[in-house]
């Protein structure tokens, strides 16, 4: 896969969209509020807890609603996993890398990495992922993502070509989220239990969307099948292999997809290219999935003018009447076990 370019996808944290209101304490005076990062939204699913944490910082100003003073936080994405922060002390012979970073169960969109200057110059600049050397400079900060023999995943910068180098003495923080996979998908009690703004602060969840999106890492059959397909698409999304290959590649909730230009649609819609996405068994395919498909994936890739359109697809359900004959003298097995194994096969 490393050779064709492609680089496995990694656990994928359950996401959940909420709507956030925060009745302040009396004895807050700010008119703007900031949830941090770090702030956990903990749930209880199947007798576990788990934490999920904004995808960044997000602020608020305060709005009268209802009568009532609250700052308000709409569509606030939270991911399931646990926060982990490593720091690397830069030498001569990691000013390109590679990084290990130690949890093989990280999810990889989940990486912040930022570069402090030296222990006394705090200065700090965020680098930002590339998966391509196109429009990269010798200044880019960018760094790179590959998966190690062993299942955890090197950082690698650039080398003042394509991507800035590091230089001796830099420090390199890289924090993430450890990701539980599938096992928190369908969440959607939350609770906040620190507290925001004072004792007598209200906290409220409206409109919550279910977490949805948490997926093991790839399967070595998946990467054989995909790795191949990816590398054809030579970052690019013209053909319809293409658009498979890409959605595909990152989104772990889809498990099939349907592609069709335009000009072969019924009734011919010129300049469109139509997507349908069946979800894997379990998973739901939000409007927020749909948008960032369109958004970070097809757009920086697609033609000029060629608009990604999402069609719901339609399901045909089957039912079969199946008949057996066998020969009673070559098994052991009874009618019914014959029968219950057909039903499990089918």
């Amino acid at each position: 896969a490393k050779s064709l370019g492609y680089t496995p996808r990694s656990r994928r944290s359950s996401t959940s969209y909420v709507d956030f209101s925060l009745t302040p304490s009396s004895s807050y005076t700010d008119t703007t509020y900031t949830i941090s990062r770090d702030t956990p939204f903990s749930v209880n699913v199947n007798n576990s807890t788990y934490n999920f944490y904004p995808a960044k910082d997000v602020t608020a100003t305060l709005q009268t609603v209802s009568g009532t003073d609250k700052f308000v936080f709409e569509s606030l994405e939270i991911k399931e996993g646990t926060r982990v922060s490593n720091n690397y002390l830069i030498d001569i012979n990691s000013v390109s890398g590679p990084l290990t970073i130690p949890n093989t169960n990280i999810d990889t969109t989940t990486l912040r990495i930022r570069v402090q200057k030296s222990v006394t110059d705090l200065t700090l600049e965020t680098f930002s992922e590339s998966s391509s050397l196109l429009n990269l400079t010798s200044t880019s900060r960018a760094y790179f993502v590959e998966e190690t023999i062993d299942g955890k995943y090197d950082i690698k910068f650039g080398d003042d070509v394509f991507g800035k180098k590091l230089e001796v003495g830099n420090i390199v923080t890289i924090d993430y989220l450890v990701s539980s996979a599938d096992a928190p998908n369908g969440a959607k009690s939350f609770t906040v239990g620190p507290t925001l703004t004072g004792s007598n602060e209200v906290k409220e969840f409206a409109n919550v969307i279910a977490a949805v999106g948490g997926a093991e890492k790839e399967s070595i059959d998946s990467i054989r099948k995909t790795a191949p397909l990816y590398n054809q698409t030579k970052e690019r999304a013209v053909s319809a292999s293409d658009y498979r290959s890409l959605i595909l590649a990152e989104n772990p909730s889809v498990q099939s997809v349907a592609v069709w230009g335009g000009e072969t649609n019924d009734p011919p819609i010129y300049g469109k290219v139509f997507i349908s996405l069946d979800p894997a068994p379990g998973q739901i395919i939000t409007e927020e999935t749909k948008n960032s498909i369109s958004t970070s994936l097809i757009s920086p890739r697609a033609p000029v003018a060629i608009l990604p359109e999402f069609i719901d697809p339609v399901y045909t359900y089957i039912g079969l009447k199946v008949g057996i004959v066998y020969d009673p003298s070559v098994t052991t097995l009874t009618s019914g076990q014959i029968s219950d194994a057909a039903s499990s096969a089918i």
